[in-house]
């Protein structure tokens, strides 16, 4: 992984410089210009929560939002891509949350899910710390990684925890850690869920990113094993999901292919860069310029559509972009086309509506006026144009009132997001069933799902039976 990601800065440096080998043959990369900039506007306004936050009493709270998809990873790359070396505060701050107050506090044992190693490895790399090296394999050894543990071979439902275990063993193993058959039970796994998905058809759902997810892993074990099966499965999936979930119109994967009680059938340009860097690896190894076209069209939707104020979605976006920039600057190893794989391709799914948000703002908007003064909540909202980290103290017909160092500024309905909207509600509303349904469906459509699920719990809790109505 390290050595992978070594090489694409190395190439960043050569094709983005002006006049660099080869780099009028290559075809720009649309939105490159945008991408950077979120990168560094956004980068600082994460990071310097990051700082403020680090020592929280809710660690689960931090590794499962600023810290989560790998956020020393993410730093470390832009460290690199910038070259500028103020980014290793947050890198220092990232390991400090994950690898200190995580993983040694936990053991070393936890969830598949959380299982990011990548940043720790390239942290060992670069800054020769010894307890990152150790900590990776430490976690190595347990949960996903062991040999003896039985991983369920007839279900996709496992294929997250499956590519993170991949890729830890990957990166355990640079360090020395002993090869087994754990590996290649995994890998083998993998390839099955992409069956699952993609030929049996014998999953519940597919999602596209949970695709990305486990092609990286993939992408990654080919890089030193350049097993033959890896590239035609990869081509296999991406195929099918460019034909059968793909909106053009809204430059977007659909988040899932049929509608399930996590989300359903609408366009989420958020997880797009969870994609693209596969459809960048299909163009290197086959020459096949349709993979770069699709895969610049992936990648510019995502730049254009992602909600970059919220920390997942930050990290899940400059996670593993850094790769498409990187091999999109390559020549391809072959420069004819890969002959095409028969995937069936069933109907398209129908159009999504657009679901009107205005009523449930307004519902929620005359609520939050009438708790009016009585607001007491710490959340961040465009002040002044910029993402600002305030204390919301009130509400009135215009908007609500937002305190920053000990100043109060107004901050129009207008200018509030829906998803933001959504936050505040839930945060202000506490057992008030009312706006926490109102807040359910905001958050619904601005496919907020880790706040739905919030407020989803709370509203469990209040009343079982409407809960369960809702949710239908």
């Amino acid at each position: 992984m390290f050595r992978r990601l070594l090489c694409a800065a190395q190439l960043l440096t050569v094709f983005l410089s002006a006049g660099g080998a080869g780099a009028s043959d290559v075809v720009p990369i649309p939105a490159l210009t945008q991408w950077e900039s979120n990168m560094t506007t956004f980068g600082r306004q994460h990071a310097a929560y990051l700082a403020a936050h680090k020592d929280d009493a809710d660690i689960d709270g931090l590794v499962g939002g600023v810290a989560y998809y790998d956020s020393a990873r993410v730093y470390l790359q832009i460290a690199a891509y910038t070259n500028d070396a103020a980014w290793k505060e947050a890198v220092a701050d990232s390991i400090h949350v994950y690898r200190d107050r995580f993983v040694i506090a936990s053991r070393h044992d936890i969830a598949g899910h959380l299982n990011f190693s990548d940043g720790l490895l390239m942290h060992f790399k670069q800054a020769k710390d010894p307890l990152s090296r150790d900590t990776i394999l430490a976690m190595a050894k347990l949960r996903w990684m062991r040999e003896e543990n039985i991983i369920p071979t007839d279900s996709c439902e496992s294929s997250r925890e499956t590519a993170y275990a991949i890729k830890t063993i990957l990166n355990a193993q640079a360090l020395g850690f002993p090869k087994g058959k754990r590996l290649e039970t995994l890998v083998t796994t993998a390839i099955g869920h992409y069956d699952q998905w993609f030929v049996a058809k014998s999953a519940t759902y597919v999602r596209p990113f949970m695709a990305g997810l486990t092609a990286e892993a993939l992408i990654d074990y080919h890089a030193v094993s350049h097993d033959p099966r890896i590239l035609p499965t990869i081509k296999l999936g991406m195929d099918w999901l460019w034909a059968n979930m793909w909106v053009p119109s809204a430059g977007a994967f659909r988040y899932t292919n049929v509608v399930t009680k996590e989300g359903g059938i609408e366009p989420t340009a958020d997880l797009n860069l969870l994609v693209a860097p596969a459809f960048a690896w299909l163009y290197l190894q086959t020459g096949d310029p349709v993979y770069r076209d699709r895969g610049d069209q992936i990648f510019a939707g995502g730049v254009a559509g992602a909600y970059l104020t919220a920390h997942k979605q930050f990290n899940q976006n400059y996670r593993w972009s850094f790769d498409y920039v990187a091999w999109r600057q390559q020549k391809p190893v072959k420069e004819k086309k890969a002959p095409a794989v028969p995937v069936a391709q069933p109907a398209q799914p129908p159009a999504v509506p657009a679901i009107d948000a205005t009523p449930y703002r307004e519902a929620l908007q005359q609520a939050l006026q009438v708790i009016g003064k009585g607001l007491a909540v710490r959340m961040t909202l465009p002040v002044m144009g910029a993402a600002t980290d305030v204390d919301v103290v009130g509400a009135d017909a215009h908007g609500v009132i937002a305190r920053v160092s000990g100043n109060d500024l107004p901050v129009r309905w207008k200018d509030v997001a829906d998803a933001d909207l959504a936050q505040l509600s839930y945060l202000a509303a506490k057992s008030d069933k009312a706006v926490l349904t109102n807040a359910w469906h905001l958050a619904s459509i601005t496919r907020m799902l880790d706040l739905r699920t919030q407020i989803g719990g709370r509203l469990l809790a209040i009343d079982p039976e409407a809960f369960r109505e809702l949710a239908k």
